[in-house]
């Protein structure tokens, strides 16, 4: 996958053939990106984690950094304010 901006690409996780109609095949692109991109945000998830914050921004694609932090930001948040009962 290439971004509209054409600075980022992400490689699929697994390899896809475009035989058959361009319906069908066009719908596996869609699922494919899709399952590529929640195995992106998932190991992402175990990177934020196990690594300092500098080196994480550097490893995964920007609109998923963006994702796990918020995630992350929500994380923390919410167990404030658990403390706080």
């Amino acid at each position: 996958m290439v971004s509209c901006v054409g600075t980022e690409t992400v490689e699929f996780s697994k390899p896809l053939m475009l035989m058959g109609k361009v319906e069908t095949y066009l719908a596996d692109v869609i699922d494919t990106m899709r399952a590529t991109l929640n195995d992106a945000a998932a190991k992402s998830v175990v990177n934020h984690k196990t690594n300092d914050k500098n080196t994480w921004l550097k490893m995964d694609p920007s609109q998923i950094t963006l994702l796990v932090n918020i995630i992350a930001w929500c994380d923390t948040v919410e167990a404030h304010f658990l403390k706080l009962k």
